[in-house]
């Protein structure tokens, strides 16, 4: 409420006198707002009018806040489904049955064999590794390659072209850190190939 008063002072529809003893009846009872500002009409401390006044700026406020409040709730709930469609729309890089596509245009790159990559990839070897010299020119081969595919998906239309540009923004940043990563096991770079749209 003082913010309240604060500005109703401002504008001239009460004083800062009437202001302090509103506020200082709010502070030692114990009823509700209405009925101090009826008492102070009552006493003759403010009028009916700047009483209407106050009740209506307070309830103008509350409308705000609560508002505000839905305001930032929805906010909320609607990040949370980009979130979701980003992550959905993330997939979308991975190979989708094009694995070994993908993979003889990694030994094609490095100029080795598919079964040499393996082979690499289960001692331990990252893509970086591998490529030493070729790292950059490996980086931008497999850019492109992702490149192409999220293009393929917006003319499937599987992912939005708003969705599309966020992906490639991020490109890069995470051909590098796949190609930095450490082969596992079974001979594989490519943890996330598999497409799966659903949450």
């Amino acid at each position: 409420l003082i913010p309240v008063l604060a500005v109703l002072v401002t504008t001239g529809t009460i004083t800062q006198s009437q202001s302090d003893s509103i506020t200082v009846a709010l502070s030692v009872a114990k009823i509700t707002t209405v009925s101090v500002l009826a008492a102070l009409v009552t006493k003759g401390t403010i009028t009916q009018s700047q009483s209407s006044s106050i009740t209506a700026a307070v309830s103008a406020a509350k409308i705000a806040a609560d508002a505000a409040k839905d305001a930032a709730k929805i906010a909320k709930d609607v990040a949370k489904d980009v979130a979701k469609a980003l992550k959905r729309a993330a997939k979308a890089l991975a190979n989708n049955g094009n694995h070994a596509a993908r993979e003889a245009l990694i030994a094609l790159t490095l100029g080795i064999n598919v079964k040499a990559l393996h082979e690499r990839s289960k001692a331990g070897e990252s893509l970086a590794t591998m490529a030493g010299v070729k790292k950059e020119v490996l980086i931008a081969a497999l850019v492109l390659d992702q490149t192409k595919r999220i293009d393929a998906f917006v003319a499937a239309g599987k992912i939005t072209v708003a969705q599309a540009i966020i992906l490639k923004a991020g490109l890069v940043l995470r051909v590098t850190a796949e190609v930095n990563t450490v082969g596992d096991k079974k001979g594989g770079h490519h943890k996330g190939d598999k497409i799966d749209y659903k949450d």
